[in-house]
């Protein structure tokens, strides 16, 4: 098991790992781990939100928790289940020949009978761990309900935006850089910048692409201009 599930995105893969790994720092920073955890989950959330994933309570209660558990266990903030050792005792006699014993055991692999993520706990454990993220968990909930910001700052393309003009704003509005704009849609970077700058006008194949990774981010239909602008 790695550090990283592998259900993730691959065009989102560094982009969380770097979130992940500020959350790390504050956890060696002796953070509190209960409020690492919870920075971990909203990592996750707000990249797969702002990438246009569903934000469904199928992934906000089980896949995004077991990712959280994956991502901690990777780093030994958290151990694998435990329970109390029945041959545990608090008072030892000086002639008692037994060696001591822990007070607390791993649970037997027979045990974790509950597949989450890529892991596997017991019910109680994952419980508990879900406990512990519930109110991030809750805000993602409303999050999903409520109308996307983006939406009401976003303004349609007109007849008179060139194509370059309406590619530059929907980048800025969508809070891509370049690099990152280049990847979501898969077109090698440099035809990137030459379509911002208007240096060459984007084919019909590239111009759906624009569409839908803008649509996806904005939460609204955005339709790019198919012809160019003549300039007055």
């Amino acid at each position: 098991m790695g550090e990283l599930p592998a259900g993730l995105p691959p065009h989102l893969v560094k982009t969380i790992h770097a979130g992940l790994l500020r959350a790390h720092s504050k956890r060696l920073e002796k953070a509190k781990r209960d409020f690492c955890l919870r920075e971990v989950y909203d990592v996750f959330a707000s990249t797969l939100r702002d990438d246009g994933y569903p934000m469904t309570d199928e992934c906000l209660r089980e896949q995004i928790p077991a990712w959280v558990l994956q991502w901690a266990r990777a780093k030994k903030w958290l151990g694998p289940p435990m329970q109390a050792n029945s041959e545990y005792s608090p008072v030892r006699f000086v002639d008692d020949p037994r060696p001591s014993q822990p007070e607390f055991i791993l649970v037997p692999d027979h045990e974790l009978t509950v597949q989450f993520g890529e892991c596997r706990v017991t019910e109680n454990y994952k419980i508990d761990f879900i406990k512990i993220l519930e109110s991030r968990i809750v805000y993602w909930q409303a999050e999903a309900l409520s109308p996307s910001r983006a939406q009401h700052q976003i303004t349609p393309t007109t007849d008179t935006e060139s194509i370059s003009d309406a590619l530059s704003r929907l980048r800025i509005e969508s809070r891509l850089t370049i690099e990152e704009l280049a990847r979501r849609v898969s077109i090698d970077q440099r035809s990137v910048e030459r379509h911002l700058s208007g240096k060459t006008i984007p084919r019909i194949g590239h111009i759906g692409a624009y569409e839908r990774v803008f649509s996806n981010i904005l939460k609204t239909k955005v339709v790019l201009p198919k012809m160019p602008v003549k300039r007055r």
